[in-house]
């Protein structure tokens, strides 16, 4: 038997190209910025250990983070270790601008 098989063209709306089978899938989220506010490094720290001590209330560290968030958590004391010995130590006119709240 002879068959032709023929298709009529679809109308397709404007989307999203699939991503190829060899390239990760990453959706990018659609966030606005509300406000922000520069903070002294004082605050930094400060906010950095009440978050990280909020996040793990009798548990540790590895409890609260999955998967690969584990070594970047793992080095959040060292960050803060940092900050208190390379910025706090700064006059506060030499200190630039650059921890922000948003």
């Amino acid at each position: 038997q002879n068959l032709k098989l023929t298709h009529s063209p679809i109308k397709q709306e404007k989307t999203k190209k699939m991503p190829l089978a060899h390239t990760p899938y990453r959706p990018v989220p659609e966030v606005e910025l509300l406000a922000r506010r520069y903070v002294s490094v004082e605050e930094a720290i400060s906010g950095l250990e009440a978050s990280v001590s909020s996040s793990t209330p009798g548990g540790s560290a590895s409890d609260a983070v999955p998967g690969t968030s584990l070594v970047n958590f793992k080095q959040i004391p060292d960050i803060l270790q940092c900050l208190r010995k390379d910025w706090v130590g700064l006059a506060p006119s030499d200190r630039p601008q650059c921890f922000v709240e948003v």
